[in-house]
């Protein structure tokens, strides 16, 4: 393996929480995509089912970072854990949020997905006032 993709080979969390694990080695990656913001708000959970016949479910929530070109981004988290982490948040919250981008194409259209895998609240004051950050999510 040469030394650059070596340099470049970078484990991703799985933004489905199928719980493996993606190996990037492309050489053409993005480096750590993150985002902080507050929490504009909080879409109600969404659910279905696969053309396997297995049930999904997702939550979407937005947040604006304060720039002043198109400041807001909607995130979307995937199953049960994540869904539940984001009990522990509310609009308003300041937070950094850890995500991967994909796209895909469907009858000539391009169709674009930002998937969170972690989300850290900042900011937060504990009872003795000392700033604190907690991370929402457990992996």
């Amino acid at each position: 393996m040469k030394m650059k993709e070596v340099l470049m080979e970078k484990i991703m969390q799985d933004p489905y929480g199928m719980e493996k694990q993606i190996t990037n080695t492309n050489t053409n990656t993005m480096s750590e995509l993150k985002v902080s913001g507050k929490i504009e708000k909080i879409l109600p959970v969404e659910s279905g089912t696969s053309k396997a016949g297995k049930e999904w479910k997702k939550q979407s929530f937005v947040v604006n970072t304060g720039a002043e070109f198109n400041p807001t981004v909607c995130f979307v988290v995937f199953g049960d854990e994540k869904i539940a982490a984001m009990t522990n948040h509310k609009e308003g919250d300041s937070v950094e949020v850890l995500f991967n981008l994909s796209s895909r194409e469907f009858d000539g259209k391009y169709y674009h997905n930002v998937d969170a895998w972690k989300i850290t609240t900042l900011g937060a004051e504990n009872a003795t006032g000392a700033k604190v950050e907690s991370d929402s999510l457990p992996f």
